[in-house]
């Protein structure tokens, strides 16, 4: 399987009352989603993602913010708003070509909260032949 983009994060809200884990992954034109919104009351899976990245330089290996748009299983619709505070690039080649993995640790804003943790981007170029 070839990952065209992988996109990955892991909150944990200030208040303690909140988190959430999430990915999406792009295979050509299929998307992959998993993840949910936990709260002390419950857990709420969530079923798209639509995420945007803002870069820093045209390479596409610099992420400095993120909009992931969530819908739960309520089709509630939930902006994560990511800020990138450190960055690792880690390349990684392979015979069909080279993925770029972007680690960050980052600032993050849901519903008026904040939050601190993870965020991965994953961005593959196949060879051109």
């Amino acid at each position: 399987i070839y990952i065209d983009n992988w996109y990955w994060t892991s909150v944990q809200f200030e208040d303690g009352k909140k988190a959430l884990n999430c990915w999406l992954n792009i295979v050509g034109d299929k998307k992959y989603i998993h993840g949910f919104i936990s709260t002390k009351e419950k857990n709420v899976g969530i079923r798209d993602i639509f995420v945007e990245v803002k870069y820093k330089d045209s390479n596409l290996n610099h992420p400095q913010e993120a909009t992931f748009k969530l819908i739960d299983e309520k089709k509630q619709e939930h902006t994560l708003k990511a800020e990138t505070k450190y960055l690792m690039t880690l390349p990684q080649s392979y015979k069909d070509g080279i993925a770029y993995i972007n680690e960050t640790i980052s600032k993050f804003e849901m519903d008026g909260e904040i939050g601190h943790g993870v965020a991965e981007y994953l961005r593959s170029e196949r060879n051109k032949a």
